[in-house]
């Protein structure tokens, strides 16, 4: 009988521990009331006494239901399980606390400057001229940028994000041909300031010819600190700080071939690298399912550049028609330049988390070294590094993703 009874509060004791442990997380909406307190039945007078009447206050009895919020004495109250959910809403938007962005970028940037570099007669004749500035357009290619970020608090007040951007690498080739019939010069300046140049193919001389090869190569990235300061349901600005990178590769090959077999090459080269901090403005603005965002960021650093001049002649060795010997070599250096970059995107709400956008894009440099600047006609013993700014502008689109 005893060992019965142990088993029966055994079993009481675990359903009801059961009972507990299948209860959910979420707070009910009510709570039961407690039993009213039973009142205290009075006291039996003594026998031969009147009765005395009783003093005794009966509590009141709770009300039947008591919603959450709503105090009474008469009830007993647990912390709530979910604190979370009792949070205030952020109005910020959009939703998602990591996002990541991929663009298809169809961009162009400005065009190399040279000076007169193939001519059908010396400088200062009528001669067409050839290889001009004009000859060297930079042509729209195809790119890509990645974006990504992360709010590090829940209201998407204090952020990290970054982008890398890249163009595909831009190359232009020219040739000009002559069988001997007309003739073809690479022109200099003399000394004197005369115009004049180095025949190349003539009816006495015979055939032969001058080609001109560049490539521009570019790359830019950042990493930022985001601070939202205003922001409603519809729109938002948020303040950025950080860090930029910029790289820029461009060369410029001259080559000429004069009968019989007699190459003569030029090479430019260059090289910039900046390193900057950032300050800019992020905005949006959405109207139902479809949305607006601008940026404007500029950077302020330093640009290392970098001018490497290389000739040759098959017949004498180093040193080319534009480049001599004396002058070959490499010369760095270090200034300040200043990099701002501007855009805007209009898109889509697919999804509470998708996004799809097309958008423009605009970027300037100043203070750079390109390989157009660097070249001289005038064979002086003393060159000059020249500096110069550049540009990229273009349209892109593509599909944005929040978690």
């Amino acid at each position: 009988m005893l060992r019965r009874c142990v088993w029966s509060l055994l079993a009481s004791v675990g359903l009801a521990q059961g009972t507990l442990w299948a209860q959910t997380n979420e707070p009910p909406l009510f709570l039961p009331p407690l039993l009213p307190v039973p009142q205290q039945a009075p006291a039996s007078p003594a026998s031969g006494s009147l009765a005395a009447p009783s003093t005794t206050a009966v509590p009141p009895a709770p009300p039947s239901r008591s919603i959450i919020g709503e105090y009474h004495p008469a009830y007993s109250y647990l912390p709530e399980s979910a604190p979370s959910q009792k949070l205030p809403p952020c109005p910020c938007l959009p939703l998602g606390k990591t996002w990541f962005d991929v663009r298809y970028l169809y961009a162009t940037t400005e065009g190399l400057t040279v000076p007169p570099l193939a001519t059908t007669g010396p400088l200062g004749t009528l001669g067409s001229m050839m290889f001009h500035s004009t000859d060297l357009p930079q042509a729209f290619r195809a790119g890509l940028r990645f974006e990504a970020g992360h709010w590090l608090d829940r209201c998407q007040n204090l952020g990290i994000d970054g982008s890398f951007l890249f163009l595909g690498v831009d190359r232009t080739g020219l040739a000009v041909y002559s069988p001997g019939t007309f003739p073809l010069f690479r022109p200099s300046i003399a000394a004197d300031g005369t115009p004049t140049g180095v025949v190349i193919a003539s009816p006495s001389v015979g055939p032969g010819a001058i080609t001109l090869a560049s490539d521009t190569f570019f790359l830019t990235g950042d990493v930022n600190l985001r601070l939202n300061f205003a922001c409603e349901s519809k729109w938002r600005i948020d303040a950025i700080v950080g860090y930029r990178v910029f790289s820029l590769q461009e060369t410029i090959t001259l080559t000429s071939v004069q009968h019989p077999q007699n190459i003569l090459s030029d090479r430019f080269r260059t090289e910039n690298l900046f390193h900057g901090v950032q300050l800019g403005l992020c905005s949006q603005y959405r109207w139902q399912v479809l949305y607006v965002d601008m940026f404007g960021k500029v950077a302020l650093g330093g640009d290392w550049r970098s001018v490497e001049l290389q000739g040759g002649n098959s017949q004498t060795g180093p040193g080319g028609f534009l480049v001599p010997s004396h002058q070959m070599g490499r010369v760095t250096e270090t200034d300040f330049a200043v990099l701002p970059e501007v855009g805007c995107n209009l898109g889509v709400q697919l999804t509470d988390f998708t996004r799809v956008f097309v958008g423009y894009t605009f970027l300037y440099i100043n203070n750079i070294a390109r390989p157009g600047e660097q070249i001289e006609l005038t064979g002086s013993s003393v060159r000059r590094e020249r500096t110069t700014d550049f540009w990229l502008q273009g349209i892109h689109f593509g599909i944005d993703l929040r978690f």
